[in-house]
């Protein structure tokens, strides 16, 4: 009998475990998945703001080229600046372009790059560009952490070229800060992931609180109809056994863990009968020999 209900406390511990269990992993699997939603959302994010850069640059570009197709264009660009580029010299041409770029960018530098090797560039006060790019990146673009040292969040972005007579594989190249936006942008998304991960471990409490008491509500259910309940209508039978005041016929539950005990109260109830038969008889007997 202890027995049996040792492995019923036992079952019931397993299957509170496997409650905890569960609703922890429930709660993970989704703070997992919401932190992975934020990271992603950040990151597109992050790729607009590079994207809304892209076709800005390019819609400008465009336009520019368009521009110098004009006439008008040609007639108005300073002369000495064309006979250099004539020459092969594009640094006058580099910082007309540049000066263009530097009223809608606040570049870093503007790099003028023919055949690998850098032409010309114009370079922003304090910043001196060692690391110059040989060539284009399929995206047309790359993000750098820093620029001769200087750190940050670069937007480094490429533009093919062809000014007449000067080799091949020629491409513009230039940088826009944009650390203060990435930062602002990372800043949003790390208090979105800070609040949602505080919610979701409130809410994890609390169904762990409520996974508990539900678990502890049914143990004590269960121990007390299929153990304390019996125990103390056993207890009771037997005393009223003890007192002679018991009536009625002992019930044997063949499924309940306490059948052995109550087949021994029976059996003790039935003695019991035997004997008061047994003293009535006596009695009954002694009372006609006095008669």
């Amino acid at each position: 009998m202890a027995t049996k209900g040792k492995e019923m406390r036992r079952f019931i511990l397993w299957i509170t475990a496997i409650l905890l269990i569960f609703t922890i992993g429930i709660v993970l699997i989704f703070t997992l998945t919401s932190i992975s939603r934020v990271n992603r959302e950040e990151r597109e994010a992050k790729q607009n703001v590079i994207d809304q850069i892209i076709r800005y640059f390019d819609q400008t570009a465009n336009a520019a080229r368009n521009l110098q197709m004009k006439p008008e264009f040609t007639k108005n660009i300073n002369q000495e600046m064309m006979q250099e580029a004539m020459t092969g010299n594009f640094s006058q041409v580099v910082k007309f372009i540049a000066s263009i770029l530097q009223s809608t960018y606040d570049a870093e530098y503007y790099l003028f790059v023919a055949d690998g090797k850098p032409v010309a560039m114009e370079v922003k006060e304090g910043l001196v560009l060692t690391d110059i790019p040989d060539s284009m990146p399929p995206e047309g673009y790359l993000i750098l952490n820093q620029i001769s040292g200087k750190e940050g969040t670069f937007i480094s972005i490429y533009h093919a070229t062809s000014f007449p007579g000067y080799g091949h594989n020629q491409f513009a190249n230039f940088a826009i800060d944009e650390t203060e936006e990435m930062k602002a942008l990372s800043d949003i998304y790390s208090r979105e992931r800070r609040n949602m991960i505080i919610t979701q471990v409130v809410l994890g409490l609390v169904a762990i609180g409520v996974a508990i008491l539900l678990s502890t509500a049914i143990l004590r259910y269960f121990t007390r109809r299929y153990i304390t309940r019996p125990i103390e209508e056993i207890a009771r039978v037997s005393h009223q056994l003890m007192e002679g005041t018991y009536e009625g016929e002992i019930e044997v539950v063949e499924e309940s863990d306490f059948a052995d005990l109550q087949r021994l109260l029976q059996s003790g109830q039935l003695i019991l009968k035997k004997a008061e038969e047994m003293v009535a008889s006596m009695a009954e007997k002694k009372g006609e020999e006095k008669s």
